[in-house]
Formats: C-alpha cells, sequence, structure tokens
C-alpha cells in the first residue's frame, strides 16, 4: 500500500485527522477481499483508488 503525503510529511498537520484516516483505513477491506462486489482486476484498482481518496480527503 502507498503511503498518503500528509501521513509521512514530517508530522506536520492535524494528528486527529491522521488517526480518522488510519482507523478508517484499518476497518475497510480491500476490494480483493471480496470478488461478489469486485469481480475482475480493474474493478477492484477502480475501488481501491476510490478508498484512497477517502483517506487522501480524511488527512486533510
Amino acid at each position: 500500500m502507498v503511503i498518503p503525503a500528509p501521513f509521512i510529511s514530517g508530522g506536520h498537520g492535524d494528528p486527529l485527522a491522521t488517526a480518522r484516516a488510519v482507523i478508517f483505513s484499518q476497518m475497510v477491506d480491500d476490494p480483493s477481499a471480496d470478488p461478489a462486489w469486485f469481480p475482475t482486476t480493474e474493478a477492484q484498482e477502480y475501488e481501491r483508488t476510490r478508498l484512497f481518496q477517502l483517506v487522501e480527503k480524511l488527512v486533510r
């Protein structure tokens, strides 16, 4: 998994926002864990990208 830049920017930013993003990431399964919802590699990649964008919004 690629770590969003706000996580590695030297501690700058809101610690609460970072905590929200970490908790969210721990609670959400990778799309490949549910092939019924995401049967193709393309669908899994699309969902990963969407989830990653949500995490990035949580750390802002």
